[in-house]
């Protein structure tokens, strides 16, 4: 602006030369009509304008040389101090302001002594004001809202309240409209959306026992997740001679895109003999001493059982006490695949006057997976009413890793199997441990949906919402050969 001030002090100061011009006389040897296309358009001070029969030349002389036609020197004399006046004047302006008057930045005038600025210059009177700038961050997944990022910023939002995408990680922005009480004015938004979150060690392997001579990989012994990297990266320092028998310590580290890490100590066990893993405990509970302790107001007991029970009596069942059974009805390892029994089990407990349910074992990793299973069960129900919703069972936690979804990816189908189901007209239920309900399933989740927590116990300490407890996998009953699982509903859940 100070330097378009100039401009126009400039003008101002020109159209009075060109007064005091009009009283020289226009013989073109004092003055020329024109100036050559290559002199300046201003003078110096200390330059004189000379002439000659010859054609017009400007020359430099001393500013105390005197011009040789005496009649003349009063008006040129005026011209040239009303130019160095000019000179002055612009110059003290732009100086009082540290300003340097670049190439690009000339005032040039037309010849109607209009004043044209270069690109360089923005005139704001026909503009708006720059807009701020507010900074923010909110964590990947996160629920935030426009005016959450402009919390504590003093500043009032007009414009929509949105809900900001914070599916990925990296920095954005976005223009709203603002008060501060006494004005509105744009600004522009920037907002850094973060993974903070440490990868999680799902099997952390432990004591981890390893046959002789064979190939060792740290991933066929652990199991870790992270909340946003599908690919989180495990290291470890140590090291395991599987060719000489004993124990080898390892520290393992495992790191996320975003530099999160999680690290913890293991010991590999190499020997020649190593255990199945089966479990040797032959211990058991009758069905009618776990529904004594139970018992109570709002509560019913049942069972969960899969072709591992075989041919079941479902009469005896029901006359042991049972409300209700959870069947499997299909499991999922690359393929879909029906439970030997499920025909069966599902026609004689509804015959026998039991409540049914059905739960899908599933090891999907993909949407298109889910959407294909979630449809195969609809139409293997064909409209059949089930007193449960469709239980969601996936549990492969051990080496979660291998099945390159995060943390996130698993929630969500989840929650898109269940969308698929209510396309047919059933829902879903989410079945889990209390290991993995406290720190893998997310919290809108369990708060939204069913939950049929896992937990061998006598008394959970789970905090969590659920309405379906499994309390006991080695539970007897009549009609059943062997151990089945057992149940406690809540009817006020």
């Amino acid at each position: 602006m100070k330097k378009r001030a100039a401009a126009l002090i400039l003008i101002f100061l020109l159209s009075g030369c060109s007064q005091i011009r009009t009283d020289i006389p226009t013989d073109t040897d004092i003055i020329p009509d024109s100036i050559p296309p290559d002199s300046s358009a201003f003078p110096d001070s200390d330059t004189t304008v000379t002439t000659s029969s010859a054609p017009e030349q400007i020359s430099e002389t001393s500013s105390a040389s005197q011009t040789t036609t005496a009649d003349t020197s009063a008006p040129e004399t005026a011209v040239t101090s009303s130019i160095t006046t000019v000179t002055e004047s612009v110059t003290a302006i732009l100086s009082s302001e540290d300003e340097l008057v670049s190439d690009a930045d000339t005032v040039m005038l037309s010849d109607t002594d209009t004043v044209a600025l270069s690109d360089t210059e923005t005139d704001t009177s026909e503009t708006s004001a720059v807009p701020l700038m507010q900074t923010a961050s909110a964590d990947v997944y996160s629920t935030a809202m426009l005016s959450d990022l402009l919390s504590g910023s003093g500043l009032t939002l007009l414009s929509d309240n949105t809900a900001v995408d914070t599916s990925s990680v990296g920095t954005f922005e976005t223009q709203v409209l603002c008060s501060d009480g006494s004005s509105e004015f744009p600004v522009n938004l920037s907002y850094t959306v973060e993974d903070r979150e440490k990868p999680l060690i799902l099997n952390g392997g432990w004591d981890i026992e390893h046959e002789l001579g064979t190939p060792f990989d740290i991933n066929d012994y652990v199991g870790y997740a992270d909340n946003y990297d599908r690919s989180p990266v495990l290291t470890f320092t140590g090291n395991v001679d599987t060719q000489s028998a004993g124990s080898y310590p390892l520290s393992l580290t495992v790191t996320d895109s975003s530099g999160n890490s999680t690290s913890w100590d293991v010991t590999v066990n190499v020997s020649e003999n190593i255990s199945d893993g089966s479990d040797t405990d032959d211990s058991f509970t009758n069905f009618s001493d776990f529904t004594a302790k139970y018992a109570g107001e709002n509560v019913r007991f049942g069972i969960d059982v899969s072709a591992w029970q075989g041919d079941i009596d479902f009469e005896a069942v029901k006359n042991a006490g049972c409300s209700f059974v959870i069947m499997r009805m299909c499991r999922c390892y690359g393929e879909i695949e029906e439970d030997a029994f499920f025909s069966r089990n599902i026609d004689a407990a509804c015959a026998a006057g039991l409540d049914v349910g059905v739960y899908f074992y599933s090891t999907d990793n993909s949407p298109e997976d889910i959407r294909a299973d979630a449809a195969w069960i609809a139409d293997r129900l064909a409209g059949r009413q089930l007193d449960f919703p469709v239980v969601f069972d996936w549990e492969d936690f051990g080496t979660f890793q291998e099945y390159g979804m995060s943390i996130h990816d698993l929630n969500e189908l989840f929650v898109l199997f269940n969308d698929e189901l209510e396309k047919s007209g059933y829902s879903a239920m989410l079945y889990s441990s209390k290991n993995y309900l406290n720190t893998f399933w997310s919290e809108s989740n369990k708060k939204k949906y069913p939950v049929w927590l896992a937990h061998y116990t006598s008394s959970t300490d789970y905090n969590g919402s659920y309405s379906v407890w499994q309390a006991s996998s080695s539970g007897r009953i009549d009609g059943i050969n062997g151990n089945v699982d057992m149940n406690v509903q809540y009817l006020d859940r």
